[in-house]
């Protein structure tokens, strides 16, 4: 836009600075507002950290030997229903198809599809970097890729000159739109779409659960793991900032940072209940021998000081804080009751982990 406006006829030059300058300076105040609003409030190291230095981690710490591999994996992924692969079909026949066309008239590409192509490029970069195969990373594309194909039909409508013309493209455009969703449609209902039912039917996990009736509605969580639905379904709002603390248990060279952050947190709220989210089919993080909060011996020193093992799920470990009133009157018989009232399980643990984790439960 502001190279637009150093080019507008029948200005001074003076006029054409002024206004290019004005527009940088809009494009920039959001983030000159956030950045004031961060050093008023002491932020400034954790916008840092969090926001820009983490997400260079981020992309340093791939397990994917390579961006074909990554890559490969995704496409994998996005063909389980098509969609995607559909949309962007369509999209590239569109911009090969108006490419060939601009080239065989000798026409130069508009502003706006210049700055849409440019636009795209940064989304293709910003999926690809980071060599994960997660989906939802396309979700980057659908706007520009939508601007530069809607740039490129417009410069291509605009040089029609025959009303059936503009017809055959305006319909190939309306196909290139429905045909994603038709298929949609035509597909049976994602598998997803039963665990919505299931949760629905069951709201509350066994761990959610016993949380709900160790903890008081003015009490918080503390989480160490990846279990953000435990607050969801507890009703209990989480004792640090972290909503899983992914850096703190992995390797990257913000751990410590991350550690002290999360153990200041833990401290400074000393939540009613903790739960150790690691062990035999917890989400992510299993291994309770890397990853459990043993693996943090100053948050182990500050959990054994201060909690009480409630009990041991396979998946994950229920602490409350001691000396909590309701443990007086909490029975085993009143605690396996609780834990029986949750959601049944889609992971069924062995017969012989069961039989281990009755003789956890507390006295």
């Amino acid at each position: 836009a502001g190279w637009q406006v150093l080019r507008a006829p029948g200005a001074t030059a003076r006029l054409r600075w002024r206004g290019s300058a004005e527009i940088l300076l809009a494009a920039a105040l959001p983030t000159l507002l956030l950045a004031a609003l961060a050093a008023a409030t002491g932020q400034l190291e954790a916008v840092w950290r969090r926001y820009i230095l983490q997400n260079v981690v981020y992309v340093g710490t791939s397990e994917v030997a390579s961006v074909g591999e990554a890559l490969g994996t995704m496409w994998r992924n996005a063909q389980e229903d098509g969609r995607f692969p559909l949309l962007l079909g369509t999209i590239v026949a569109g911009l090969l198809a108006a490419t060939v066309y601009f080239l065989w008239h000798r026409m130069r590409p508009s502003a706006l599809l210049v700055a849409a192509a440019a636009v795209t490029m940064t989304a293709v970069a910003a999926v690809v970097a980071p060599r994960r195969e997660f989906l939802h990373y396309v979700l980057l594309l659908p706007v520009p890729l939508t601007l530069c194909f809607g740039a490129a039909l417009g410069g291509w409508w605009n040089c029609l000159e025959t009303a059936r013309a503009r017809l055959l493209l305006a319909g190939f455009g309306l196909a290139a739109g429905l045909l994603p969703m038709v298929t949609r449609g035509l597909q049976p209902a994602p598998s997803v779409f039963g665990g919505f039912v299931h949760h629905w039917k069951y709201p509350r996990s066994s761990a959610a659960t016993v949380l709900h009736a160790l903890a008081g509605r003015d009490d918080t969580l503390g989480v160490w793991g990846w279990a953000c639905h435990l607050h969801v379904e507890s009703g209990l709002p989480q004792a640090t900032r972290d909503g899983n603390t992914l850096w703190s248990m992995q390797d990257n060279p913000q751990q410590a940072y991350h550690r002290a952050d999360y153990l200041a947190d833990l401290r400074h709220s000393a939540p009613a209940v903790f739960v150790d989210a690691v062990g035999l089919g917890a989400f992510v993080f299993q291994d309770r021998a890397r990853h459990a909060h043993e693996s943090f011996p100053e948050l182990a020193d500050y959990i054994r000081q201060n909690y009480t093992l409630v009990v041991d799920l396979v998946d994950a470990r229920i602490y409350a804080r001691n000396r909590l009133d309701i443990l007086r009157n909490l029975s085993s018989a009143r605690l396996w009751q609780l834990v029986g009232q949750g959601r049944p399980r889609e992971f069924s643990p062995p017969s012989s982990t069961v039989d281990r984790l009755q003789l956890r439960v507390i006295d």
